[in-house]
């Protein structure tokens, strides 16, 4: 509770009476947490309470000290990872990351937070790399393959995206997101048959929706965009 409230000190709707009482029960949280302060869960606790109030400077230190108890502890380097992403340190970011998957290359979300670092940092080929190792170590996460398939798209191999994104779609046949990049960019390149065959599996997931109906009609009329 303490970590979803405490976005709200950030905001000046708070009236000062209900902020003075928040403020009372975040520093109980606190002061609970620091009676176990050995446990890197407990810095964890503490840093994703302080980066939620904007006190960045103390999550940042909270996630270093969760990753001294223990180097291997992933949520805590992926959340200073995204904390130093969106501070304007990607640089760092993808230290603190390359560190993580030093000790453990098997990690699937590490590599895949990877990934998606070194795509922000205009570095697509590796970035490729890694978000192939987090859907090859993890094929049991759908996101994992979407984010890849996308990535390959976007990078201009849609030929291998397609591939891909069928492939995961076969092991996770009720994605919608699948479904959806599935049926866009079939439809993008003109393979009117193809796209109308996820649209229509599309269909069984989202039964009723007329976005889809619609779309649905104008594959099977043969209004389809090339590409």
């Amino acid at each position: 509770a303490a970590r979803l409230l405490a976005p709200f000190l950030r905001t000046a709707r708070v009236p000062k009476a209900h902020k003075e009482i928040l403020e009372r029960g975040i520093g109980e949280y606190i002061a609970v947490q620091a009676f176990n302060a050995e446990r890197p869960e407990t810095r964890l606790n503490l840093g994703t309470l302080y980066a939620g109030m904007g006190r960045d400077r103390e999550a940042g230190l909270a996630y270093r000290q969760a990753l001294r108890l223990q180097p291997r502890f992933v949520p805590a380097r992926i959340n200073l990872a995204q904390l130093l992403s969106e501070g304007g340190r990607e640089a760092d970011a993808v230290t603190v990351l390359e560190e993580g998957i030093a000790l453990d290359s098997a990690d699937a979300s590490l590599q895949h937070a990877m990934g998606l670092s070194l795509i922000r940092r205009k570095r697509q080929e590796e970035a490729l790399e890694h978000l192939a190792a987090a859907a090859r170590e993890a094929p049991g996460v759908s996101r994992y393959a979407y984010v890849h398939g996308v990535a390959l798209v976007s990078g201009g191999n849609r030929d291998a995206g397609l591939k891909v994104l069928a492939q995961a779609q076969r092991r996770h046949p009720g994605d919608t997101d699948i479904l959806l990049a599935l049926v866009s960019y079939h439809r993008e390149a003109g393979h009117s048959k193809e796209a109308l065959a996820y649209a229509r599996s599309l269909r069984d997931v989202m039964p009723g929706d007329p976005q889809l109906e619609r779309l649905i009609g104008e594959l099977e009329r043969g209004g389809v965009s090339g590409g």
